[in-house]
């Protein structure tokens, strides 16, 4: 199994923390205290301070919608140190939001069995999850799923839809007893 992104992806990965140094950047200087994600009729202030971070509104959640999302390699569960840094980032801005509760996901593309592809997606949230505790999140505020190849956001008939669905999104969730 492949445990690092291969050398040519790495002009990707240094292009792909750029947003998340800005989107960090953006969080530091709204210096926002929400304490979860605002609903539909939250205040326009409140709402501008997720969308800034990257965050889209889906249903009462928001989740992360990066330019360069957080796409692994095939048979992949790790991502290179630029990516690790800017998931670091992501969680150090979410807190100073006063976010502390979040869903990360790991997905996969319809290669390989269900068991593996299920274990496969289960393994990239985890390292997402673990990139976050590092950077201080609290692990009791992160639920990780993996839910395998359920659900693409491109089609899995060509390379660039399979890559495009080997991912992981991290989702804003309502606090607990919300």
């Amino acid at each position: 199994m492949k445990s690092l992104r291969a050398p040519a992806s790495r002009d990707k990965a240094a292009r792909a923390a750029c947003p998340l140094a800005s989107l960090l950047a953006t969080v530091l200087i709204t210096g926002c205290n929400t304490l979860s994600a605002p609903d539909a009729g939250a205040p326009s202030s409140s709402r501008d301070a997720f969308q800034a971070l990257g965050f889209a509104q889906s249903g009462d959640a928001w989740i992360l919608a990066l330019e360069e999302p957080l796409a692994f390699d095939v048979d992949s569960d790790r991502l290179g140190t630029a990516e690790s840094e800017a998931v670091g980032k992501v969680a150090k801005g979410l807190l100073a939001l006063g976010v502390t509760e979040v869903r990360v996901e790991g997905h996969t593309d319809n290669k390989g069995g269900k068991a593996y592809n299920a274990d496969l997606s289960k393994r990239r949230a985890a390292w997402v999850a673990e990139q976050m505790i590092k950077a201080g999140f609290p692990a009791s505020g992160i639920e990780q799923r993996g839910l395998a190849d359920a659900f693409p956001i491109a089609p899995n008939s060509t390379p660039d839809g399979r890559a495009k669905n080997r991912r992981v999104t991290i989702t804003i969730v309502p606090p607990h007893g919300s």
